[in-house]
């Protein structure tokens, strides 16, 4: 799977691991957009069989 569709926060996957960074200038507030991106997030990472870890 990608996640490459999400404005808030950029995320790479390797070995199993899901590193999430959280990119949402000009400081990085958690914002609406946010909130409903990590929710789609959450989802979508959860039917990920290949990510066994998540770091924020």
């Amino acid at each position: 799977m990608t996640y490459e569709q999400y404005t808030t926060f950029k995320v790479k996957v390797q070995r199993g691991i899901a590193r999430v960074m959280f990119d949402n200038p000009p400081v990085n507030l958690i914002t609406p957009t946010m909130v409903e991106e990590l929710h789609d997030f959450t989802h979508e990472v959860s039917a990920d069989d290949n990510v066994k870890v998540i770091i924020f």
